[in-house]
């Protein structure tokens, strides 16, 4: 699953033209630039997280993108570092930070891989699909902590939902996203 929904992301940050940069997001307070940006941010925080070390705030992600190089590139290395990392059986043991059991803590990123990639992609004119039995699983885990996500800042309020819509945009109505969300 891990490597699923980060391939998934990867697909659509290589999709992304330098002009659309500065396009708006379903992810209120980002542009594209400032939401690849967080993307880069959550895989190299969170990756430090599932290690039990400190996480710095998300409030503030350096430009990543500015750095000059083949920043789709890196972002594909970054991710795919961070599917590695979630894919061992080791990371989910213990605690994590906040004392947050790791099994639930490893997973966390990929609603954020998840949700960030139909929003890039979203913005951006491209198609996203992702895998349904990773949607499934992650479905379960953001209801179990919408609560927590909309306390803490990182869901907004949910969005309403017709009961018999599809478990994606279920997903994505409780992150407080539209699925019907167009530029």
């Amino acid at each position: 699953m891990c490597d699923k929904v980060a391939d998934d992301t990867v697909a659509v940050v290589n999709g992304i033209d330098d002009s659309q940069l500065s396009d708006p997001t379903p992810c209120a307070e980002f542009d594209v630039r400032g939401l690849v940006n967080h993307l880069f941010h959550i895989a190299g925080e969170l990756h430090k997280g599932v290690n039990g070390e400190h996480i710095a705030p998300l409030a503030q992600p350096q430009d990543h993108i500015g750095q000059g190089g083949d920043w789709r590139a890196r972002y594909a290395d970054t991710a795919k570092e961070l599917a590695a990392t979630l894919a061992d059986p080791r990371s989910a043991e213990g605690k994590a930070v906040a004392g947050i059991p790791r099994h639930v803590f490893v997973k966390m990123p990929l609603i954020d891989l998840l949700v960030h990639g139909w929003d890039l992609a979203q913005a951006t004119g491209q198609s996203y699909r992702p895998d349904q039995a990773s949607v499934e699983v992650l479905y379960e885990l953001t209801r179990d902590l919408a609560a927590l996500g909309r306390a803490t800042g990182a869901f907004q309020s949910v969005h309403p939902v017709p009961e018999d819509a599809e478990t994606f945009d279920k997903l994505l109505g409780l992150t407080g996203r539209n699925p019907e969300w167009t530029p």
